[in-house]
């Protein structure tokens, strides 16, 4: 094989391979184009729905929640829920007030969480956040 050959050949790999790498990517343009007009917009705070319902004429209630909070690692949720429940104020890691928002992993750290603040649940939403109130003596 002369060198023209070999020129020629390399040539036409290249072009074979830019070809296939343009089709790879223009394929995964498109599921992503697709997948983009298939998701919604879920408004800040949405997971805290139905709780104002609950708290209406309440000032201030307590938020717990057994995620992690530092501002490494806060994924904004106190935020969201404060903005949902605007004028209500939370008060993060308080227990002292009537009522108590729950925010946990899962069901049993939020009976864990309830226990401690001598709290039972008045109001779960679809999303798993739980309203608790103190218990009367």
């Amino acid at each position: 094989m002369n060198r023209h050959s070999v020129q020629i050949l390399t040539v036409v790999l290249l072009a074979g391979l830019l070809l296939h790498n343009t089709l790879d990517t223009a394929r995964i343009y498109r599921k992503l184009t697709r997948l983009n007009k298939e998701l919604t917009f879920i408004p800040p705070g949405k997971e805290f729905e139905g709780m104002q319902e609950e708290l209406s004429g309440i000032e201030k209630v307590g938020f717990l929640t057994d995620k992690n909070m530092s501002p490494e690692k806060n994924d904004g949720v106190f935020l969201k829920a404060q903005y949902a429940l605007t004028p209500i104020m939370l008060d993060l890691n308080n227990t002292d007030h009537q009522y108590v928002i729950l925010d946990c992993v899962n069901y049993f750290h939020a009976l864990d969480l309830m226990k401690k603040a001598d709290t039972a649940p008045v109001f779960t939403n679809d999303y798993g956040k739980i309203l608790a109130s103190k218990s009367q003596p």
